[in-house]
């Protein structure tokens, strides 16, 4: 279930990110220190190297199920991250604000990836899908963000947006429409040429 890659092209690239990573954040407590005497800004992007690192890390290094892996990893980081990020800068709106924006946009990136897995819906309608679930998103977050910033439900932009993505969900539907999914043309193919060869 957690056998590494082989692959030395998935290695040499892991490798790289984490050098990238670590230069990354090395660079930004030297700027900073240099800079402020101490660590202030720098501790937002070492949290956030961090947080990309171990998301990714599942990805570069699984042999098999990466995305999941990745996901699940990303799943378990998110709410976390956001908590230090609130400690760190000294916020309070963690409870109020990240959290319920972070629960949602968790269960669209699995439901997305559930989109993706499944194998009876061609590439169109898994595109459709994606679309969909995108737009479901945003307008949990808009409505909920609005509701508390500004007391209204919808800008004009967001409605604009609204519109436009869930047109293009209906227009990559309406494209797959009658599309049977790839492995089933094979399938398809696969046994008339088979019925062709026993004629």
């Amino acid at each position: 279930m957690f056998k590494l890659t082989e692959s030395k092209g998935w290695i040499y690239l892991f490798k790289a990110f984490s050098v990238f990573c670590v230069v990354a954040a090395v660079v930004c407590l030297i700027c900073d220190l240099a800079i402020n005497k101490g660590l202030t800004w720098s501790l937002f992007t070492v949290c956030s190297v961090a947080f990309a690192w171990a998301s990714a890390a599942p990805a570069l290094l699984m042999r098999t199920n990466r995305c999941a892996k990745s996901l699940i990893a990303f799943t378990a980081l998110t709410v976390p991250y956001l908590y230090a990020l609130t400690l760190i800068g000294k916020w309070d709106w963690f409870a109020a604000l990240a959290l319920p924006l972070c629960v949602t946009w968790i269960a669209a990136s699995w439901a997305a990836y559930c989109s993706v897995r499944y194998k009876k819906m061609n590439r169109w309608h898994k595109a459709a899908a994606i679309t969909a679930i995108i737009t479901i998103g945003y307008v949990a977050t808009t409505v909920f963000v609005n509701l508390r910033l500004s007391g209204r439900l919808f800008e004009i932009s967001d409605i604009i947006s609204i519109i436009s993505c869930a047109a293009l969900s209906v227009i990559l539907f309406l494209a797959g429409a009658g599309k049977l999914p790839k492995k089933s043309v094979e399938g398809e193919g696969e046994i008339k040429k088979d019925a062709g060869n026993e004629g």
